[in-house]
């Protein structure tokens, strides 16, 4: 989930006047905890004042907050996702009056999930003391998670891989049935 085409130029109000509140709400999700629903801005609109807000994809980042659509929102759902929450979010064009069409929800990543082997890892850099991260393009077969990967929730964040999102096959293949995959950069995992 790497790829720039997914990056939004957007802004809120939260990020504007709270920097740092907005900072510590996108830590804790990628950190995979769960993050209430009044940490997340309930509207966005474009980073510039001229700027315009394109039509939106089903998943996209918005200024660091990572949006999915209802449809998207929706295939998740069929699957185990624990305490994964969805919290809805409006899109303005720069008069806060135009609404962008369609309906979003910000992605929390609520669960944890400890698999990541890096012994048996390859191109992972350190991130931080004791926590590593991919390429920016794994390939598949590069990240290999311990077999407990395969048990439990279909979505999830491991502590020890920063910058990474895994998904369960079970979810992988309800995305791709729905023509939803193709922009996440989804890499297999070798399971060890």
């Amino acid at each position: 989930m790497h790829a720039s085409t997914l990056k939004k130029s957007i802004t809120s109000e939260i990020t504007e006047t709270d920097l740092a509140f907005s900072a510590e709400t996108l830590e804790r999700n990628n950190a995979g905890e769960p993050v209430p629903a009044a940490r997340f801005p309930k509207e966005m609109r474009p980073l510039f004042p001229d700027g315009r807000i394109p039509k939106l994809t089903d998943i996209f980042c918005a200024g660091g907050y990572w949006v999915v659509s209802a449809r998207f929102a929706e295939v998740m759902q069929r699957c185990d996702i624990g305490r994964t929450a969805f919290y809805p979010v409006s899109f303005f064009q720069s008069d806060m009056k135009t609404r962008v069409e369609g309906d979003f929800f910000h992605l929390n990543f609520a669960k944890i999930k400890t698999a990541f082997e890096l012994d048996k890892s390859l191109n992972a850099t350190p991130f931080s003391p004791g926590v590593w991260r991919p390429a920016i393009v794994p390939k598949d077969g590069e990240i290999a998670v311990s077999k407990s990967a395969l048990k439990g929730v279909d979505l999830w964040i491991d502590p020890g891989l920063r910058r990474s999102v895994f998904m369960s096959d079970r979810l992988v293949q309800q995305l791709k049935n729905e023509r939803l995959a193709r922009r996440l950069g989804l890499a297999k995992c070798n399971i060890v």
